[in-house]
């Protein structure tokens, strides 16, 4: 669902399909858990992450210039929700993108004139679906079609 966005904006990051949802949160809160960061701390460093990566997602053309090799801006992001076999399997991180320079899969655009999304997906801008819920049921479902046929 996250990458099937054709317009990017700050409410991208939270357009994710439950499971996803759940099982980041996990992934994301275990490591404080067991490092037994107080729950408060726990839940600001979240909200500060989760806010950052809103940012990232905003359709603005703004790169950090040399701090952009060790973080993540909106233009260094956008290339990895780009439509096209030329995007694929680049700029991975979420905060950090000196991962990506490291591991050779940092890509660079001069613009967010880059389409996102995908054509396969159920879009709300699509006229055949009217009521949001088939919609949003719709899209649930999508991601465990096998493809074929």
């Amino acid at each position: 669902m996250h990458h099937s966005q054709r317009e990017l904006n700050i409410f991208t990051e939270l357009r994710n399909h439950p499971m996803d949802s759940l099982t980041s949160s996990v992934i994301q809160s275990l490591p404080l858990y067991l490092m037994q960061v107080p729950f408060t701390i726990s839940v600001t460093c979240l909200v500060i992450y989760k806010y950052y990566l809103m940012f990232t997602h905003a359709n603005v053309d703004m790169n950090y210039g040399f701090v952009g090799r060790l973080l993540v801006s909106p233009r260094f992001h956008r290339v990895h929700h780009g439509r096209g076999p030329e995007f694929y399997d680049h700029n991975f991180g979420a905060v950090l993108s000196i991962w990506d320079g490291m591991f050779g899969t940092s890509k660079s655009f001069p613009t967010t004139s880059i389409e996102t999304g995908t054509d396969d997906f159920p879009a709300e801008h699509d006229r055949a679906f009217r009521n949001p819920l088939p919609l949003y049921l719709r899209q649930l479902v999508k991601p465990f079609e096998s493809g074929e046929g």
